[in-house]
């Protein structure tokens, strides 16, 4: 029996593009009747948004506590181009209850999705049960509880994810969220969605796992599609050998005549950070030498019988 491959279940980055504006611009006529009825607009947005950004496990979601959102700042602290922050620029963090792999950890959360959490705490109801968690088995203040109810295990597959696909008008003729050849839209399916965009992005792969919670990187497969083209960039960036048979032609020292270095090769950095080159004598026939560049059997045979070598 062949044993099956991993096989990322990432969606569309033109829908999660759409499914991320519907969950950060939900408004109150965005709510079926129904949903509207059962929970308040606040309660909904704060879900959504850490469906779509926090690439978190939808039993995570449910048990968040209140008071998960950290932000912090510090004067060392720098964007992504270097910039200071300012202090009203804290980062902001997630703190994920114990799950399946491990104890409770910090991830890192737009600050929209920490403001649409705090958001939803000013209005949630205070006076409210404290159920036992099922997995520390301490009583919690749940941040998704409303009416002494907690999240159910079906709200964000059959409440939350279709209200957003409507809002992003990923819907077929009869009103129902759109599949593609994966299948229907799921909340697991965002943990590989923003998998396979952080790495399409240049994050890397140990980030990654711990953003989704994995400390064992062979798990990550599961989750995130390679994209065959940025590994073939990352190869090409650091292989010098895709370079070393590239050569430039001085046409000045050509017409100079023989003994002349005319062709130079680059091998890559020096100790002292400039690069390396080798000079060649020419003194084969021009038919070797094509827009700049020398055939690798040219460069074989200049040293050997055709040339001199000069390393400078």
């Amino acid at each position: 029996m062949r044993r099956l491959g991993p096989q990322p279940r990432d969606l569309n980055h033109d829908w999660w593009a759409k499914l991320t504006w519907a969950a950060a611009t939900l408004n109150q006529t965005s709510l079926p009747r129904m949903q509207a009825a059962q929970f308040p607009l606040a309660y909904y947005r704060a879900a959504g948004l850490l469906w779509v950004t926090a690439a978190r496990r939808s039993d995570e979601i449910r048990r968040l506590r209140v008071g998960c959102v950290r932000r912090e700042w510090a004067p060392e602290m720098r964007d992504e181009e270097g910039t200071l922050l300012e202090p009203e620029e804290r980062l902001c963090y997630l703190r994920v209850p114990t799950n399946k792999v491990g104890g409770e950890f910090y991830v890192p959360i737009p600050t929209y999705t920490a403001d649409a959490i705090e958001a939803w705490e000013r209005v949630r109801p205070l006076r409210q049960d404290r159920p036992l968690d099922r997995k520390d088995q301490t009583p919690t203040d749940y941040l998704f509880m409303f009416r002494n109810q907690p999240m159910g295990t079906t709200f964000l597959n059959y409440s939350a994810i279709p209200v957003l696909c409507k809002a992003a008008g990923l819907v077929d003729e009869r009103g129902e969220p759109l599949h593609d050849a994966v299948g229907r839209i799921t909340s697991h399916r965002a943990r590989a969605t923003l998998a396979t965009w952080l790495r399409s992005r240049g994050c890397a792969i140990a980030d990654i796992a711990k953003l989704l919670g994995h400390s064992d990187l062979r798990f990550l497969p599961w989750y995130m599609r390679e994209d065959r083209h940025r590994f073939a960039r990352s190869i090409r960036k650091y292989n010098l050998l895709d370079r070393m048979v590239m050569a430039a032609l001085d046409t000045a020292g050509l017409k100079r005549g023989a003994g002349e270095p005319c062709v130079f090769y680059y091998l890559g950095d020096g100790p002292d950070g400039r690069p390396r080159r080798f000079r060649w004598v020419l003194l084969i026939c021009l038919k070797d030498v094509r827009f700049g560049r020398c055939r690798l059997p040219a460069m074989a045979s200049l040293g050997a019988s055709r040339g001199t070598e000069r390393p400078q």
